[in-house]
């Protein structure tokens, strides 16, 4: 049904000027959180890079120029905590403003979302997550399980089905694929279809220790305002250190690792504090994380 306001909108140029100017306040936020980013520089070259590649190609079919409408679907390479969710919600906010995807949003899924247990539900269930996500953001986190399946064959069900509405809706649903790079290899290699449906790949590397430094001031900061003194600064930063070294140049999950130490930080924080009476609890003191709340090992 064409509603009045359908009418409008479409015929009204101060409201299409003014849905133009909010579409690109909504690009131009996804560059900035997409640039603020802490690591991940090749990442965000790349991604740039690529999100103008789409929108220019998008321009060529509209202008007649190329016979289809450019695929969008992408593959995540990496291990968890590594930023892979956070870039996937700023490709679709871009894309959004872009004029691109319809809506932009942004729905997770995993194997137990598309695979069902019992014959003929897999494709149904399959079907409904990608409708959920029409418009935006499909993003599969460990989409490599889908082809360590057992003898059922849903796995194969479900991956079959998303290959062929990754086709029929290539024009208004970005899916993103992510996972470890030699699993989803191989994910790739029993179906060449994929394959072929996914023009872009980005390859998503560990965290230095300084970037893992920097991120848990930041969480810090953001979350509760907390301001950290000289001393705990400095021993935060060897505390990271030590760690990253112990562990072969590198933390197993991350931007995750951090979240815990943070909201570690905070438990001991916390405890240090209730051991005062609350009205000596100032507001400089709420703010403050001394080098004891600071873990040891």
């Amino acid at each position: 049904m064409i509603t009045v306001e359908d009418v409008k909108r479409a015929t009204d140029k101060q409201a299409n000027n003014q849905n133009r100017q909010e579409l690109e306040s909504i690009k131009q936020s996804a560059i900035n959180k997409l640039q603020s980013l802490i690591g991940l520089q090749d990442i965000k070259t790349e991604a740039q890079r690529i999100l103008n590649t789409i929108v220019i190609d998008n321009l060529r079919f509209q202008n007649g120029l190329s016979p289809e409408k450019t695929k969008m679907h992408m593959v995540f390479y990496g291990p968890p905590g590594t930023g892979k969710t956070t870039v996937a919600r700023v490709m679709g906010e871009f894309l959004k403003g872009a004029g691109i995807l319809s809506n932009g949003h942004f729905i997770e899924a995993s194997r137990s979302d598309l695979v069902a247990g019992y014959v003929g539900q897999t494709a149904l269930k399959t079907k409904d997550i990608i409708s959920k996500a029409m418009g935006g953001i499909l993003f599969i986190d460990e989409a490599y399980s889908l082809a360590s399946d057992d003898t059922s064959g849903f796995g194969k069900e479900a991956l079959d089905t998303l290959i062929k509405e990754m086709e029929d809706h290539a024009d208004n649903l970005v899916v993103i694929l992510a996972g470890y790079r030699k699993d989803m290899e191989k994910l790739m290699d029993l179906n060449e279809g994929l394959r072929s449906r996914i023009p872009y790949h980005f390859d998503f590397p560990h965290y230095s220790a300084e970037e893992l430094y920097q991120m848990a001031l930041l969480q810090l900061k953001q979350k509760d305002g907390l301001i950290l003194s000289e001393e705990a600064s400095k021993w935060l930063q060897v505390y990271i250190n030590q760690k990253v070294k112990e562990n072969n140049g590198f933390i197993d999950g991350d931007g995750r690792w951090i979240r815990n130490l943070t909201q570690e930080i905070r438990n001991n924080q916390a405890d240090r504090l209730t051991l005062l009476d609350q009205e000596a609890i100032t507001f400089e003191l709420l703010q403050e994380i001394e080098i004891t709340d600071i873990p040891k090992d």
